[in-house]
């Protein structure tokens, strides 16, 4: 029990950290940017909901999948040591974080190697990915939201075009800095996310209290997204 709620924890505390980041881009007028947080907002927020729904196993196996990681990050870098004018890492270093990693898949499974190799069995899959997380804690509905959003993380044509700091534009052009338009979205994406989070973390071992702040954080959330379509089309009628 005391492993779940520490994963619970830590990601939470990572959702804060994002959610926090998006709030100063929007002050600053990057919707793109906000909206681009945002999914990793919602990856955090799928991973949260599926430890919850699950027992401490998953959580204990989520938190030492950080071996394959370590691993695979290992030998990328050292990879390319000659080519970044870097020193490797120190072989002691190395052989320990091999050592983990070799911990890891002896105690889990070859599987455990995959990217979401910590979910393999969770989800009876070999090779999970996080579509697959996602559709187990039924909430793909948003996998059009995610998908949107990944045009302003991936150096796709579709990113270089429909940029939501533009949507009030009149003519074609190339957003190149601070808009005052889009804001509503991520703003409202974001508020629902961190809803979600929060309130999976509150249930956990919920009392009184904790259903009482649940209830604000749904009617807080809810007045998000109103509040910022409300100033976007104030400031886009006073434009006319």
């Amino acid at each position: 029990m005391k492993w779940l709620i520490f994963a619970l924890l830590v990601t939470h505390a990572r959702a804060c950290s994002i959610a926090y980041e998006i709030l100063w881009l929007l002050k600053g007028g990057f919707a793109d940017g906000a909206q681009a947080r945002w999914r990793a907002l919602h990856e955090v927020s799928i991973i949260t909901q599926f430890i919850c729904e699950h027992d401490s196993g998953l959580a204990i196996r989520y938190l030492d999948h950080e071996a394959i990681k370590n691993y695979k990050a290992m030998n990328q870098y050292n990879e390319y040591v000659s080519r970044l004018n870097v020193s490797p890492i120190e072989e002691s270093e190395c052989e320990m974080i091999r050592n983990d990693m070799q911990m890891a898949i002896e105690k889990y499974g070859k599987e455990f190697k995959g990217a979401y190799g910590w979910a393999s069995e969770a989800l009876n899959k070999s090779n999970p990915n996080f579509f697959d997380i996602e559709k187990a804690t039924n909430l793909d509905h948003m996998r059009p939201y995610y998908k949107w959003a990944s045009h302003n993380v991936h150096a796709n044509s579709k990113g270089l075009f429909n940029k939501l700091g533009m949507v009030e534009a009149k003519e074609d052009g190339m957003l190149a800095g601070a808009s005052n338009s889009g804001l509503s979205d991520p703003a409202d994406q974001t508020a629902l996310t961190m809803s979600q989070i929060t309130t999976k973390l509150l249930l956990h071992d919920p009392n009184v209290d904790e259903v009482i702040m649940i209830k604000i954080i749904e009617k807080l959330c809810s007045e998000v997204g109103p509040t910022f379509l409300d100033v976007e089309n104030s400031s886009s009628n006073s434009k006319k």
